[in-house]
């Protein structure tokens, strides 16, 4: 058998797959992670919370809570640790008070908000409790990613108190920080010593800059400047302050780097229009993650998340779809390979889910791909007799051939349609007789639901959608449905 290891292109999670060979970092190698059973523990921006997800989907165990956990600058997250560590409870002075909406916020968390009554003591109790979970789940980990993403921050004029996330905030109640190289430094040394203190096992720590580039109005007219310049000390600060810390436990993992140089390509970012500032996802994410997971995996761990992602994570579909003959025979050995690693690897959420795989098959009849697209349409037309029910006003994510099917065969032009969501009919275009709306125009419109009416790219429609207060409906929270309906109707369209 070849070495998987020799193939440096191996993508255990599907990345980008250019030719790169002219740009290609030399990375350290670090293998630690030697089985499943590695508890992961992930703290910083978005590209954080994509880290925590894929690991979580290859068979770890990676805890992230982006109402918690979500924290841009290392400001706001030692402030939120600090009170993690002395375990002292919320008290009301903790809390924010917008009167535009009678509403309670966490400067310590992301876009937790409580109103009406009992709105204090329920926010209070929400924001104990996460600390507790932060405590608990930290002091299990053996490795911690701490994911940077900006030097700039916004802090409360009354209080002094740092804001994890601004929206809620008045914008007259705060004001714009920018660290200093020298900060970044001590709340980094003072972070690591924090999370010691709560987990005296002395944790691997994975401290790497998030590619995620800000354009925000908030922080200030030339942004992108200024998010580029915080790039730099974030970089800067986190070499100094593992020259300070002289820890082989603490890495430097270059994920903006790798970003920057070896995908230098429009193709690594979001098709928006602020300079493709946001990264597709979750390509880009994904091929940052094979490449840290290649070489800080020892090669049966990457043997086996390969082999699952090769021949387990496909295999409902190609069993029940194309070779139902075979299925009894891919299904055994599939949970044979995954059997005989188990008490070596702990690789019981891979063998579980093969599991699943298995037996949804076995106990399955084959179904066709028209018949999964009537029971799709069922569904979307219970929900829109719900929106109509609720005179509720719709968006439509999404204007390709999956929204031209459903409004064609569903209830879907039924409701109170707003408008269709997408990058290729903006301005004046309409499209079934209603306007495009650009995705960055959404909270101009306000709607009561965002319908996502597409079977590909939603990882990257629900990443748009992240802070919208709305309702969200997907029709698709089984991939392999989404994969299926996708192919059928590009076949039905181009035939």
């Amino acid at each position: 058998m070849k070495r998987v290891l020799e193939d440096t292109n191996l993508n255990i999670i599907e990345g980008q797959s250019y030719n790169i060979e002219p740009m290609r970092m030399d990375l350290i190698e670090s293998r630690f992670i030697s089985s499943f059973n590695t508890r992961f523990f992930s703290f910083g921006s978005c590209f954080a919370i994509h880290i925590s997800n894929a690991l979580n989907r290859l068979g770890f165990n990676s805890f992230t809570d982006d109402r918690a956990c979500f924290h841009y600058t290392t400001s706001t997250l030692l402030a939120l640790l600090k009170r993690v560590e002395s375990g002292q409870a919320y008290n009301e002075s903790d809390l924010y008070y917008n009167p535009d909406n009678d509403a309670f916020l966490s400067p310590f968390h992301r876009m937790l908000i409580e109103s009406g009554v009992g709105a204090q003591k329920r926010l209070l109790d929400l924001m104990n409790r996460l600390n507790l979970e932060i405590k608990q789940s930290l002091a299990q980990s053996n490795v911690v990613f701490l994911t940077l993403g900006t030097a700039t921050y916004l802090q409360l004029k009354s209080n002094q108190k740092m804001i994890c996330h601004g929206a809620g905030f008045r914008r007259a109640d705060y004001e714009i920080c920018r660290q200093s190289v020298d900060m970044i430094q001590n709340d980094l040394i003072e972070l690591i010593r924090i999370i010691k203190s709560i987990n005296p096992t002395d944790p691997h720590f994975v401290i790497t800059v998030s590619p995620q580039r800000y354009n925000w109005d908030q922080f200030s007219g030339d942004s992108l400047e200024a998010s580029n310049l915080d790039k730099s000390k974030l970089c800067v600060a986190v070499h100094q302050a593992l020259e300070i810390v002289r820890n082989d436990q603490c890495e430097y993992f270059p994920s903006y780097d790798i970003v920057m140089d070896e995908l230098r390509n429009y193709d690594t970012f979001h098709n928006q229009p602020k300079d493709h500032l946001h990264v597709s996802t979750p390509h880009t994410p994904n091929y940052v993650i094979n490449r840290f997971l290649l070489t800080h995996c020892s090669e049966e761990v990457i043997e086996t998340m390969a082999f699952y992602k090769n021949q387990v994570a496909n295999l409902e579909i190609a069993v029940k779809f194309n070779h139902p003959s075979k299925g009894p025979k891919l299904i055994a050995d599939a949970l044979k390979f995954l059997e005989n690693r188990r008490e070596r690897l702990g690789c019981d959420h891979l063998l579980m889910l093969a599991r699943s795989i298995a037996n949804k098959i076995q106990t399955t009849q084959t179904i066709s791909p028209a018949e999964t697209i009537l029971h799709i349409i069922k569904r979307l037309n219970f929900e829109v007799n719900q929106w109509v029910e609720n005179d509720w006003r719709v968006v439509v994510y999404g204007a390709g051939f999956h929204t031209d099917y459903m409004m064609k065969y569903s209830n879907l032009s039924s409701c109170h349609l707003l408008g269709f969501m997408d990058r290729a009919i903006v301005g004046s275009e309409q499209f079934y007789g209603r306007p495009g709306i650009h995705p960055n125009q959404l909270s101009n419109v306000n709607p009561d639901v965002v319908f996502l009416s597409s079977a590909s790219h939603l990882d990257e429609m629900r990443m748009q959608l992240m802070e919208f207060e709305g309702c969200v409906f997907d029709l698709y929270k089984d991939t392999s449905d989404a994969i299926l309906i996708n192919e059928e109707l590009k076949r039905l369209y181009r035939g």
